[in-house]
């Protein structure tokens, strides 16, 4: 009999600058809003000073780009992908709450 041993969430920001190097932070085992709105650059991404950004909880993971004047959110849980394009704003509190929705 093979056990599954669930593996306890480690939330992991990353970042993929303009040199295409990516550097990660270790956030912890829990993730809060507070914790998305101190690591998610937004004006970084709309100005083009990053490629992406995102969070990682082990194998799931939500990805954030900016495009054409949208961000655009990759969202891998469970083995499955899906993406939500938001019109930019100021107010990244409906991207954070769709973030947070989908990582923990």
């Amino acid at each position: 009999m093979k056990w599954k041993i669930k593996k306890k969430p480690c939330y992991k920001y990353y970042v993929q600058e303009n040199n295409y190097k990516i550097n990660e932070v270790i956030i912890g085992e829990k993730i809060s809003l507070d914790d998305i709105d101190k690591y998610i650059n937004y004006d970084k991404l709309k100005n083009g000073g990053i490629i992406c950004c995102g969070i990682k909880n082990n194998k799931d993971f939500i990805e954030i780009s900016f495009f054409e004047n949208e961000y655009l959110l990759r969202i891998f849980k469970n083995g499955d992908e899906k993406t939500e394009e938001i019109k930019a704003t100021d107010d990244y509190s409906m991207i954070n709450e769709i973030i947070y929705r989908n990582i923990i």
